[in-house]
């Protein structure tokens, strides 16, 4: 009875910008590790621990890979979805099913009714934050809705040496990756379309500008 009255929000972010950002997210703690040293402690006097992963430090050159090499090593050898041997069980974090939008739904869609899950692009959190957050109120049955409300944005992971656009060859090459993942995902969510607050059609991706130049 509890598995059909929860709910699921799920936020979808362009597979091609999440590559980057993970990109960053790993280049940005590898620096801070090899600066700083694996233990730091916040401001309330927390304590955590960071690492240089593998995904983005080459071992043998002694560097940080460039998100080019990111790529080739990572986003290309694991587009393959894998699925869960136990979706109750606790596994790592499954890096080769990143953006692998509609394959991770066909799973959902299997398990609970299309009503409780609600699909939404992180794109319109981006560019309208009023409306991306009355179709969650509207879907949790929350009575009031919501004008002229704005997120605070920050992002504490910038030192400086963050990556902000890439190379059109790389663009390319993870274009024809995802494209044809994106384009099931479309067609899913027309196949089964959701609660009536969920945006339909669903917004498409916006792709992000690229470079020339490397660097």
């Amino acid at each position: 009875e509890l598995a059909k009255r929860v709910k699921f929000i799920i936020i979808l972010r362009e597979p091609i910008s999440r590559e980057l950002s993970t990109y960053n997210h790993y280049a940005f703690n590898c620096r801070e590790y090899l600066q700083y040293g694996p233990k730091y402690t916040d401001k309330h006097n927390r304590t955590y621990f960071r690492s240089c992963s593998a995904e983005v430090w080459n071992s043998e050159m002694k560097r940080m890979k460039k998100f080019s090499e990111f790529i080739d090593d990572v986003t290309l050898e694991n587009a393959q979805f894998v699925p869960e041997p136990d979706p109750l069980a606790e596994l790592p974090w499954r890096i080769m099913n990143r953006g692998l939008y509609a394959d991770f739904l066909r799973e959902w869609f299997s398990i609970f009714d299309r009503e409780q899950i609600l699909v939404l692009s992180q794109e319109e959190l981006v560019s309208d934050e009023g409306s991306f957050l009355n179709r969650v109120h509207s879907f949790l049955g929350l009575s009031s809705s919501i004008d002229n409300f704005s997120l605070h944005h920050t992002n504490s992971k910038d030192d400086g040496h963050k990556v902000e656009a890439i190379l059109c060859s790389d663009e390319e090459k993870l274009d024809q990756v995802f494209d044809p993942l994106n384009e099931d995902l479309y067609r899913l969510l027309e196949a089964y379309p959701g609660p009536p607050m969920e945006q339909r059609p669903f917004q498409t991706f916006k792709k992000r500008d690229c470079t020339e130049e490397d660097g």
